[in-house]
């Protein structure tokens, strides 16, 4: 189901963040080949931010996502919140800007359902 398809996903970026330490946000949300699929990602970076095993830093004018250990921490975390804009042009200038040919979160396979409704909307 959703849910579990959603934690699942969670779990994943989780996964990635805790083996990387910190990147660059863009490498890690970026799906070269999904727009889509990329506002998916921000969006489960969030819900790892939100349970506190994520910050996300300001360096050189660069946004970076930081891996947090909530059991070693013993700093208090101040939540504040982030808007960052994401539309298609910005989407493919991550992907130009940092190279990115590959995503770090897996693809997903598009569920044969949209792939029928995408091709109706190009005719």
């Amino acid at each position: 189901n959703a849910q579990q398809a959603t934690a699942s996903r969670i779990l994943e970026v989780k996964t990635i963040l805790k083996e990387n330490k910190e990147l660059p946000w863009a490498l890690l949300v970026t799906n070269p080949d999904s727009f889509a699929q990329t506002v998916e990602n921000i969006f489960h970076f969030a819900f790892v931010v939100k349970d506190g095993e994520a910050r996300v830093e300001s360096r050189n004018g660069e946004i970076w996502a930081c891996f947090v250990n909530r059991v070693a921490s013993t700093s208090t975390t101040h939540k504040k919140q982030c808007v960052v804009p994401m539309d298609y042009n910005i989407w493919q200038a991550m992907k130009a800007r940092y190279n990115i040919t590959k995503s770090l979160i897996p693809h997903r396979p598009v569920p044969s359902s949209a792939k029928q409704l995408g091709q109706k909307r190009k005719r």
